[in-house]
């Protein structure tokens, strides 16, 4: 059975290419819609658009996209069918389109739903806008085609006779003529000659001139050269004047296109849209596009705002997906008969793994199942995801690679002239899909196809290499599936039984295609050579590569090969060793900073014709050499490593021929960089298995490597090379992180655990953390070097490292920290000598390799006796050394750390009494003998150093009980000035305010003169040693000065209470007197009794202070109050004295006379002190009253009682 019997298409008929938007007769009319396949999708489209077309939306514009190939066309062209619904053939063309619908989901919604257009009379304009002249404006354009579907001509003459028919209300051109002139139209409309006399003689029937006649043609010629959208609109709205029933539908093709050839932009189209929405939804305009709308605004060079513009037009979007298409061709051209389905499940059931082994590309997807296997025969489902690639790019665009054919036309033929007549279950291969997609080849494609079948022939291979081309051209258009060597088989067989039978064959044929420049191979994908190929192929093959180049690409081959990496460092003993690896000519291929531990390999190109001659010869020559090991690889594999390093070198050639990246030749080289990028990793591969392969030869010892052990076993042999030249080498190697971390460690008893680890070399320190590896390899190693003389970090590490010891640079620094902790060593550093792992910038020596290359170390040649370092740790922690100057003071602080703890303590202590008088200024006086003891501490202030820190330690041990006394003298004047010296200070000016009291109140007193005599000698000697005796003598002047206090406080309070109490029954005397008459004696009186009240208390309470704590009166001031008694008693007597006790009289005015103001008197009391009394107190008692009466009148009285 033959395909072309399984399918329900018939073959032989053709079918329409390319649909003409403006071919609308009606043959082209019915046999576009009885041939046009609606889809539910499609459906669903017209059946949209209808309802927005039928609505009152504002914006009549409506983009129609879909990529080339979908359908767009024939779906906007039947779409402007339904819209006008001609007759065609005495039948409707909504009535023809709708019978297409029949068996769609939801028919008869969509039916009903399309039937709106019943009430609508459209007149659609069809137009290709990519053929039409557009020279005078996209509104011209649209408007000659309006014309012309009225029957007009295209031009000025049209435009008036248009003109003409819309001025007398006719919509058919038909009648105006025939009414006019009585003729017929149709015998005029196609003789140019014979319709301008036409019109002429229709307008100059209107009683216009000849005159008028050329007036009007020359102004309508102006009105085109400027014709815009307004006025298209204009022209419009007055044949909707005319046929108000009316809608006018402008449907034009390839608008994407024409805009691209820059026929009309998007602001045209904007600015048209805009113009004939305004006329109220009566003109409508449908563009078709393969590109969708926001895709064309995005490649215009227009901005934000205008963009907005251009989207509101056209906001109705129709957009075509590539699935109708895929509905279309399977539903019409791969429609099978209902008894080819079964046999075809059958078929699938039976060989599903092999079919979808066959269809299955690479990238490109299989078929795995039978509802696939049976739509899609005799295709495969991806080969149309190829197929339309191949024809539009991946992009969904028209493609300039392939002549432009749709999807279902290419499908189509296919199946017409390929494989109609193939057996069933044969497949469509990828040459029958390219021959019917490009039935013309570009030319340099037809030379390589027959060129290929020439070499095919020559060579005696039985395919067609045509074909071969063919489908590797197929696959390499559609971009999806590789040109791998199984996609090519594949694509280019009709069953999967032939898969293996063909495979050796095609594969015979793409190399051979290779050497002849027809094909390029690159990673494993072969591409059809242009001439420009071919050209740089044959330059490249022409240059010859030098011998000398190869053997530098087979050494750079070699230093960047994996092998001489991990070759590079081996592991012994937990620590790392490297090799200095080089060839046999010294190139090296590492370069490590030590270069005794040596590799040598010989280059591929120092090998003779006999192997094993060459191997013994390394054998006998460097038998010797317990430093080196030879590496002979394996060279089986040379020529072929020598063509590759050749190709190589000739692509390298060629790239620096064309340096342009972006010229001709520059693009194809560097697809040539990518097949020498394949070239130079298969270099790769073959040049490591060399080495692996090859033979090691040590000590007249030759092993044979593979690639399974080949490490382990040279791995072994690095570490006999170890052993035999670090021959001083220890058990293990210290890290350089414990340096730092053993001189920052504040407990001794930690010291050793950072060495547990590391083996019997390093156990420098008991558990107690006292330095006991003087005789450690290590230790004594360094020790010796530095014994005399100054050696840098930087000298020791590099001395160490070099055999025989071999010493890690972690070994040397820690080590160097663990002696200067130990007390071994000193440190020259930054300009200063360090004697101690404590001074100020060791830490930072050992922080770093840079700090530490930088400090110089030397051992040190003297030390204290046991005895002697007992002597000095016994005496500086009693005197608790550590808590003065901050460092631990025990048997583990190194002799230097000792000698300096004496000055240090020393150095605080005369800085303590420093301190002291700096704040104290009658220091000298109070501390004299401190004096004596600070400058017995500055004897031991002098600065320590490497010669003389042992005579120091000597001088203290001799000294050691005068230096304790004299810091402990100072640590109790420090703790007295801290708890006491306040105190004595306060006494001091206590004893002194006391004097002071006695001698403002003029009194004496011979007890409390003493006493304050005592204490200020006291005061001015040792107070610390006569503290008690001046606390006692204070009290004692305290317990006197209380005692003068309560006696004159006393009398103080008896005076002011009597006077208090006659103060206040004054007071209450004023009160009953007349208001108003002694305002001011009641105010003074009122002063009396607060003054008297503030100093009647009998009661005393102070403390080492002259003023009592409550009344804050002192000695001298109640003395003065006692004697201002008397005068304040006779203020009173005063006041009481010059009291009015009656309101003078109000006189009476005497005319003619002035007033008078009568005399007030008043009248003094007086009490005679008694009969006989001392002249004394009559003294005092006669300038009493002379004091009370000092501001009477002559006139005034005196009782004397």
């Amino acid at each position: 059975m033959l395909i072309k019997d399984i399918l329900t298409i018939d073959l032989s008929e053709d079918i329409k290419n390319v649909i003409d938007l403006e071919d609308i007769s009606e043959a082209a009319i019915q046999s576009e819609i009885e041939n046009y396949i609606v889809t539910d999708g499609l459906a669903k489209e017209y059946s949209d658009f209808v309802s927005i077309f039928t609505s009152n939306i504002i914006e009549t514009g409506v983009w129609l996209s879909g990529f080339y190939g979908s359908g767009k066309s024939y779906f906007g062209k039947l779409l402007g069918y339904m819209i006008s619904n001609v007759v065609v053939n005495g039948t409707p063309a909504r009535e023809r389109i709708l019978q297409r619908f029949t068996g769609i989901d939801d028919e008869p919604l969509i039916k009903n739903s399309i039937a709106k257009l019943n009430s609508v009379n459209a007149r659609v304009v069809f137009m290709d806008i990519a053929k039409q002249d557009t020279q005078k404006g996209l509104s011209y354009a649209l408007f000659r085609n309006f014309l012309r579907s009225l029957e007009l001509p295209e031009n000025e003459h049209g435009f008036l006779l248009y003109s003409l028919m819309c001025e007398a209300g006719y919509s058919n051109v038909c009648d105006l003529v025939q009414d006019k002139l009585g003729k017929l139209w149709e015998d005029a409309r196609n003789n140019r000659t014979i319709y301008i006399g036409t019109i002429k003689d229709i307008y100059t029937g209107q009683s216009h001139s000849e005159a008028d006649y050329v007036q009007i043609m020359t102004t309508i010629r102006e009105e085109i050269k400027e014709f815009s959208a307004s006025k298209l609109k204009d022209e419009l709205k007055a044949y909707l004047k005319v046929v108000s029933d009316e809608k006018i539908v402008f449907l034009f093709d390839e608008a994407s296109e024409a805009i691209n050839q820059k026929k009309f932009t998007l602001l045209d189209l904007e600015g048209l849209s805009e113009s004939l929405s305004s006329l109220g939804g009566k003109v409508w305009t449908i563009a078709i596009a393969q590109e969708k709308l926001d895709d064309v605004i995005n490649n215009s060079n227009i901005n934000k705002a205008q963009l907005t513009k251009v989207t509101d037009r056209f906001k109705t979007k129709i957009h075509l997906e590539a699935t109708e298409v895929d509905v279309i061709i399977r539903s019409r051209l791969l429609k099978k008969k209902d008894s080819a389905i079964d046999s075809l499940k059958e078929h699938y059931k039976s060989n599903s793994g092999k079919i979808a082994d066959h269809s299955g590309l690479t990238g490109a997807g299989k078929t795995e199942s039978a509802d696939s296997f049976v739509t899609y025969y005799p295709f495969y489902q991806n080969q149309f995801g190829l197929l339309q690639n191949f024809l539009f790019g991946r992009q969904g665009y028209t493609s300039t690679k392939v002549a432009a054919r749709g999807m279902i036309i290419t499908t189509y033929d296919i199946l017409k002239h390929e494989i109609q007549n193939e057996q069933v279950f044969n497949v469509a291969t990828g040459w029958q899909i390219a021959k019917e997609a490009q039935p013309q080849p570009p030319v340099l494609l037809v030379n390589r196809y027959v060129n290929a079948d020439t070499i095919f022939k020559n060579e005696h291979i039985d395919l067609s290499g045509r074909h071969l081309l063919e489908t590797i051209h197929f696959l390499t258009e559609a971009e999806i599936a590789t040109t791998s060597l199984s996609n090519i088989v594949k694509s280019y067989i009709k069953t999967p039984e032939e898969y293996h039978s063909v495979q050796g064959l095609v594969a015979t044929a793409l190399e051979t295609l290779v050497e002849h420049k027809v094909l390029l191979v690159s990673n494993g994908t072969y591409r059809i050579t242009s001439d420009l190929e071919q050209r740089l192929l044959d330059e490249m093959n022409q240059y010859p590569v030098q011998v000398f180049k190869k053997k530098q690409q087979v050494i750079a081959a070699f230093k960047n090969s994996q092998t001489v990496k991990n070759l590079a460092k081996v592991s012994d003993n937990n620590t790392n060793y490297e090799f200095y690896i080089t060839s046999d000519n010294d190139d090296e291929l590492t370069s490590p900073a030590l270069k005794q531990l040596k590799i040598k390999v010989k280059s591929l190109y120092s090998f003779g014709d006999d192997r094993s001659s060459d191997v013994e010869q390394i054998k006998v020559q460097y038998q010797n050499d317990k430093d080196t090991i030879w590496l002979a690889p394996d060279n089986t594999s040379f020529k072929e490593i020598d063509r590759l390093l050749d190709e190589i070198e000739k692509i390298k050639f060629l790239e620096g021929k064309y340096v342009n990246p972006n010229s001709d030749e520059g693009i194809i080289v560097r697809v040539f960089q990518g097949e020498r990028s394949s070239k130079e990793n298969r270099l790769k591969e073959l040049v490591e298995h060399s080495l692996m392969q090859g033979n090691s030869i040590y000590l007249y010892n030759s092993i044979q490597l593979d690639k399974n052990a080949w490490q382990s076993v040279l791995n072994g042999v690095q570490r006999q090379v170890i052993q035999n030249v670090f021959s001083q080498r220890l058990s293990a190697q210290l890290p350089d992180s414990i340096a730092e971390r053993i001189i920052k460690e504040t407990n001794n008893n930690r010291l050793h655990t950072y060495f547990t680890s590391y083996g019997a070399d390093f156990q420098f320190y008991d558990t107690q953390g006292i330095f006991i590896g003087d005789t450690l390899r290590p230790a004594e190693q360094i020790l010796f070097k530095i014994r005399n003389t100054f050696f840098d970090g930087a000298t020791l590490e590099k001395d160490f490292e070099q055999p025989p010891t071999g010493f890690a640079y972690g070994t040397v620094i820690s080590t160097v920290a663990a002696l200067m902790r130990g007390g071994k060593i000193m440190a020259k550093y930054n300009g200063s000598e360090k004697f101690s792992w404590r001074d100020e910038g060791v830490a930072t020596i050992f922080s770093s390799a840079r700090e530490f290359r930088k400090a110089a170390f030397k051992a040190i040649s003297k030390s204290l006796s046991t005895t002697q370092k007992n002597k000095i740790v016994g005496s500086l922690q009693d005197l608790e050394c550590e808590t003065h100057i901050g460092k631990k003071i025990d048997w583990n602080t190194n002799d230097f750390d000792l000698v300096n703890a004496v000055r240090d303590l020393a150095k605080r202590f005369v800085e303590k009494v420093d301190d002291m008088k700096r704040l104290n200024k009658d220091f000298n006086t109070l501390f004299a003998n401190l004096e004596i003891c600070q400058l017995h501490l500055k004897s031991f202030n002098g600065a320590v150093s490497e010669v003389n820190y042992i005579d120091k330690a000597e001088s203290f041990i001799v000294d050691s009980e005068g230096y304790s006394n004299s810091i402990r003298e100072v640590e109790k004047a420090e703790k007295f000035t801290r708890n006491h010296l306040d105190k004595i200070r306060n006494w001091k000016v206590f004893a002194d305010a006391v004097a002071d009291e006695l001698a403002k109140g003029a009194q004496s007193n011979t007890v409390i003169a003493a006493l304050v005599n005592s204490f200020d000698q006291l005061y001015k000697s040792e107070v610390v040693k006569n503290f008690k005796v001046l606390q006692d003598t204070a009290q004692k002047i305290k317990d006197a000065y209380f005692n003068l206090m309560q006696v004159v406080v006393t009398d103080m309070a008896a005076k002011y209470t009597q006077l208090q109490t006659d103060a206040e029954a004054l007071s209450k005397e004023i009160k009953l007197l007349p208001t108003g008459l002694n305002d001011d004696a009641i105010l003074k009186t009122t002063r009396i009794v607060q003054y008297s009240a503030l100093r009647t208390s009998g009661i005393v309470d102070i403390d080492f202070d002259v003023k009592d704590r409550k009344t804050r009166f002192t000695y001298s001031e109640i003395l003065s109050f006692i004697q201002l008694f008397n005068s304040y008693k006779t203020d009173l007597e005063i006041i009481q004295s010059n009291l009015i006790r009656t309101a003078p009289p109000i006189p009476i005015p005497i005319p003619g006379q002035p007033a008078t103001i009568p005399i007030s008197r008043k009248t003094y009391s007086a009490k005679i002190p008694g009969r006989k009394v001392k002249v004394g107190e009559y003294k005092t008692w006669l300038q009493h009253e002379l004091q009370k009466i000092a501001g009477a009148d002559a006139n005034d009285e005196i009782e004397i009682n």
